[in-house]
């Protein structure tokens, strides 16, 4: 018996983020967390929209745990967004991580999220990666569910990207966010015009998604 052919997303190649699906959020004023996840591990998967008319720059994502009796609050944050910069209109992805004890020791949080972000020009906004050739394995066994290949392409003429990484936002039946998982692209540096692929092994089956890139 044959094995199943990978899944190919129909998307463009030259967006991101890009995926298969299109997330359910929460309005957005300013730039702020439009959809999270529940905590897998202590890892709260983010999803953040740039509602404003200027492309921005994360800087930082700060979420707030507090049990349900407001007794204990917990804080994470990150400085991981992908993309790094976001244009008007479009999303990015994160995640921040608590301590797993710390969660399971209270449990059923509230989780506010909140981003602290960077008006940046538009010349700055252009130096950003573009993410296509999406294909998703079919399921496998083990610790290693499914696998995401991605291709990233450096689109601009001038700008060398360094430290590549991608991640990859699982959704589930209600287009929410599930999980996240992200990796370094083998390819240290990027430069303009070229791409490098990558493969994320994910340890939950992963039918929808959202996948980004981030550079310094």
């Amino acid at each position: 018996m044959s094995a199943a052919a990978p899944v190919a997303a129909q998307t463009p190649t030259t967006v991101n983020p890009a995926g298969n699906v299109t997330p359910t959020t929460t309005p957005a004023k300013g730039v702020a967390a439009v959809a999270q996840s529940a905590p897998v591990d202590g890892r709260v998967a983010v999803l953040v929209q740039n509602a404003t008319t200027k492309p921005v720059r994360i800087d930082r994502i700060t979420a707030v745990a507090t049990s349900t009796d407001g007794s204990v609050v917990i804080g994470a944050r990150t400085t991981k967004a992908y993309p790094e910069v976001v244009a008007p209109t479009q999303l990015a992805l994160a995640s921040v991580r608590f301590r797993a004890k710390d969660l399971a020791a209270n449990p059923n949080p509230t989780i506010v999220v909140k981003v602290r972000s960077t008006r940046v020009s538009n010349a700055r906004a252009r130096r950003v990666l573009s993410v296509g050739g999406l294909v998703l394995s079919p399921p496998q066994t083990g610790a290693v569910a499914q696998t995401m290949a991605a291709m990233l392409t450096n689109p601009t003429k001038a700008w060398t990207a360094r430290r590549p990484e991608v991640a990859v936002m699982c959704f589930g039946e209600a287009s929410t966010p599930t999980t996240f998982t992200s990796a370094r692209v083998p390819a240290r540096r990027l430069a303009p015009g070229k791409t490098a692929s990558v493969s994320v092994p994910l340890t939950t089956l992963c039918p929808a998604y959202l996948v980004a890139a981030r550079a310094s």
